[in-house]
């Protein structure tokens, strides 16, 4: 399964039990916010290994003197014991916390502040630490660890509706690429309140991190049913070259759209090297499909290119797909449009297995738009279950 948040703290979940209440460190501005059974609640650990079995890593609460270290804050060890092979695809692992009680929290600019080492000179390219509220994910990346102290912050508003608070420390997503593959950390944690110009300054200095990272969408970026995201598209350099310089290859609209039902939410993350060729894939983490057919409803992703040059060229448009588990839909389709009729191929049901679509077209002269789309779902129609994990990897190239 693998996933972002809570999007995935469902009862099948890999979630580990038990775990040491290793602790969390509460600044002075929140110290009397009613966070303390936030503070005191034990930690979650998410593990999942794809067709392998799950990462093993044993956590402990951290000794007295590794305490003293970081001004006596209590915090986590990790030892990792055994891993999938560093390139399987899918896996993850991660441990954080994760509120009961919102109310301290709503409306509020929050600062979580991360403390890690290691034991040994430790890469971890997919690492990152992030907060989770429900429908945005802020992340800053952790690709380097040694045995000297890093201090790692995530800064975030978090809006008045949000239905999560979870600060997590991620150790890998996708493969398992740590190297050394055996080493040790140590994690400590603090919460607190921060400034606006405190959060400016953070938006600023991380904003190339999360337009790559695992940002879905924010309210800035939102119009009407419409919102946002990063994934890359594999394009050949004869579409660039005919697309035109204004070509934009890395933002999707989402569109999400439910008549007066809840419509569909959608995590967007990525994972590098996970494709079947090693391309980076775009992983779609969704709740709330339609298991029972809700009239109306529309849920696609897609990218909107300049057409020009596009004109009277032949275009195909392809995606690799798969998903974590068996899922079946009633009307999915990946669809390019040109201002005219579309042209689409069929999805009918995805699994672990890498499947491709595709569609070419001729771009006829009077073009008016090139748009290409993944559609999940369509009217009175339905996905099973209507939870789960696609990754996805979109291709443009232009024939010959």
């Amino acid at each position: 399964m693998g996933g972002l948040g809570s999007y995935l703290l469902l009862d099948s979940s890999p979630i580990v039990p038990v775990v040491p209440k290793c602790g969390l460190s509460i600044g002075d501005t929140l110290a009397k916010g009613g966070v303390e059974k936030f503070a005191d609640s034990s930690w979650k650990i998410y593990r999942y290994g794809g067709n392998y079995a799950d990462p093993s890593v044993n956590v402990l609460v951290y000794s007295d003197d590794v305490a003293s270290e970081v001004g006596g804050r209590p915090g986590c060890e990790l030892s990792v014991v055994d891993l999938p092979p560093k390139n399987a695809p899918g896996t993850d692992w991660r441990i954080g916390k994760v509120a009961t009680d919102l109310s301290p929290f709503l409306g509020k600019i929050v600062r979580a502040t991360f403390m890690l080492k290691s034991d040994v000179t430790l890469e971890l390219p997919s690492g990152t630490v992030y907060l989770h509220d429900g429908k945005n994910v802020i992340q800053t990346p952790v690709q380097r660890l040694d045995k000297t102290w890093k201090t790692v912050q995530v800064v975030a508003e978090i809006p008045n509706e949000a239905t999560a608070m979870e600060l997590w420390f991620r150790l890998f997503l996708g493969a398992p690429a740590l190297s050394p593959r055996d080493p040790k950390l140590f994690v400590s944690a603090e919460i607190d309140l921060a400034s606006r110009e405190d959060l400016a300054s953070y938006q600023a200095g991380t904003a190339g991190h999360n337009q790559v990272g695992a940002v879905v969408h924010s309210e800035a970026d939102n119009f009407g049913p419409f919102s946002s995201a990063t994934c890359p598209v594999v394009a050949s350099q004869a579409f660039l070259d005919a697309a035109g310089a204004g070509y934009k290859d890395n933002k999707w609209r989402i569109y999400r759209w439910s008549g007066e039902s809840k419509a569909p939410d959608v995590n967007v993350s990525l994972l590098p090297n996970a494709g079947p060729n090693g391309e980076t894939a775009c992983r779609l983490s969704f709740v709330n499909g339609p298991e029972t057919p809700r009239k109306g409803i529309d849920w696609r992703i897609g990218n909107i290119s300049p057409h020009h040059g596009l004109k009277g060229k032949t275009v195909t448009f392809s995606v690799d797909l798969r998903s974590d588990r068996k899922i079946q839909f009633g009307n999915s389709y990946i669809y390019s449009y040109f201002g005219g009729p579309i042209g689409s191929d069929g999805i009918k049901e995805l699994g672990q297995n890498w499947i491709t679509k595709n569609v070419t077209m001729d771009v006829k002269e009077n073009v008016t738009t090139a748009e290409f789309w993944y559609r999940l779902v369509l009217g009175n129609s339905t996905i099973i279950p209507g939870n789960g994990v696609i990754e996805f990897i979109p291709k443009l190239r232009i024939e010959e």
